[in-house]
């Protein structure tokens, strides 16, 4: 019965974020990718994870002891990090390795090399999941055969490497959680440092640190439920590198125009389409999605920012309107004082994800007309909104504005002393 248990509290846990509603409220394109709803493309999902495993199987994990880790699972991952790492002696980047995920610093890969055995029982653990969990065990068994074993490994990686402390700056992939999991359970100190704005469909948090944004997340993170972490509110570390390049301009001449995975290409093109009949004067910079694949040659009339070469920040920094449905993007354009207009390019069941619109960081605009309206508003008078954000931003008019990385380094170098 104990094992029973077990079992059921930690697939439970290590699947948090897409068995408890999240994927309800994303586009069919994204679900696909995570846990489909039509059997064959699961099957084919499980098929892949079974030959990966297979492969990392052959590779040798080598990572020195005691070193303080930084996880990082994508390139964003690394950007949010990268200057915390670079003022804590004695640590080390670290990633799972995956076969098409790379970043672009020096990092200590980690294989999970016996998980292929854990693939043979599953089956078995499937079915005790079952007789409790029947409608998540029989929606996910594609998920949950990814969850199965990476626990179990982890703390074999954890027990050879020894690690002093783990950063970490996600907190629901599933590989990180299972790292988190099997790290409370050695008793080794965990840190989550916020890399982006999250919703109460997170993870309860958990870590023995958590190092937040602002009151915003820490108040989405209760909901989700008890906090067990020691919360610090410390402000947005990327955030840090422009607070010197905040948009003074007192009307609106460049537009910004933000798509998601979600929104129909057609749609972003007529939303452009009629804004530039109403307002020629107006230039226009679209920025896809950074995971976007599809072709955009039904934008060739308007500039096109690359976002695997242009920051957000850099992004936005260049323009003084942002139109964009369901994105973090929209704190980060009020953050630089840049005027953000929430609008669903393509009709979407999701609707204000991130709470802007609920907490007055931006206004919603149903319609096309109302955005046009708006602009010629801003054509004449472009209003300061900067301060709308320090419910998100601790750092925005306190005496550490601009320093939330050394904060957070400070604070993580103070309490691994300890």
């Amino acid at each position: 019965m104990k094992i029973k248990k077990k079992i059921i509290k930690k697939w439970n846990n290590i699947s948090y974020m897409y068995t408890n509603g999240y994927l309800k409220t994303l586009p069919e394109s994204f679900v696909n990718n995570i846990s489909p709803v039509f059997v064959p493309r699961k099957i084919k999902l499980i098929i892949k994870d079974i030959i990966a495993d297979i492969l990392r199987s052959w590779r040798r994990t080598v990572i020195s002891d005691s070193k303080v880790w930084f996880l990082v699972l994508t390139q964003n991952n690394v950007d949010a990090l990268k200057k915390i790492q670079e003022d804590v002696p004695n640590s080390i980047f670290v990633s799972f390795y995956r076969f098409r995920s790379k970043v672009n610093v020096k990092v200590s890969y980690y294989y999970l090399n016996r998980r292929f055995l854990y693939n043979i029982i599953y089956p078995i653990k499937w079915l005790v999941y079952l007789t409790e969990n029947k409608k998540k065990a029989l929606r996910y068994f594609d998920l949950l055969f990814t969850v199965n074993g990476t626990y179990e490994e982890s703390v074999r990686l954890l027990k050879k490497s020894k690690p002093k402390a783990i950063v970490f700056t996600n907190d629901h992939l599933i590989i990180a959680r299972s790292l988190l999991l099997a790290a409370n359970d050695l008793g080794i100190k965990t840190y989550y440092v916020q890399h982006a704005s999250v919703s109460a469909h997170f993870p309860p948090l958990e870590f023995t640190y958590a190092l937040l944004d602002g009151k915003d997340a820490l108040l989405k993170y209760k909901k989700s439920g008890p906090v067990k972490s020691q919360v610090q509110l410390v402000g947005m570390t990327k955030f840090d590198d422009y607070i010197d390049q905040v948009n003074n301009n007192n009307k609106v001449e460049t537009l910004g125009i933000a798509f998601n995975m979600g929104d129909q290409i057609d749609d972003v093109k007529k939303c452009i389409e009629k804004i530039k009949s109403e307002h020629s004067d107006l230039k226009i910079i679209a920025r896809p999605h950074p995971a976007e694949k599809r072709n955009l040659a039904l934008l060739n009339n308007v500039t096109l920012s690359k976002p695997s070469v242009e920051s957000a920040f850099d992004f936005i920094k260049s323009i003084d309107c942002l139109i964009s449905g369901d994105s973090s993007i929209h704190l980060e354009a009020v953050l630089l004082n840049v005027f953000a207009c929430y609008y669903n390019f393509t009709k979407s069941k999701r609707f204000d994800f991130y709470g802007y619109v609920e907490n007055g960081l931006l206004k919603h605009y149903k319609t096309i007309e109302d955005l046009n309206i708006e602009l010629g508003k801003l054509k004449i008078f472009k209003p300061n909104v900067q301060s709308k954000s320090n419910f998100y931003n601790a750092a925005i008019g306190s005496e550490f504005y601009g320093k939330s990385t050394i904060k957070i380094s400070k604070f993580i170098q103070d309490t691994i002393k300890s």
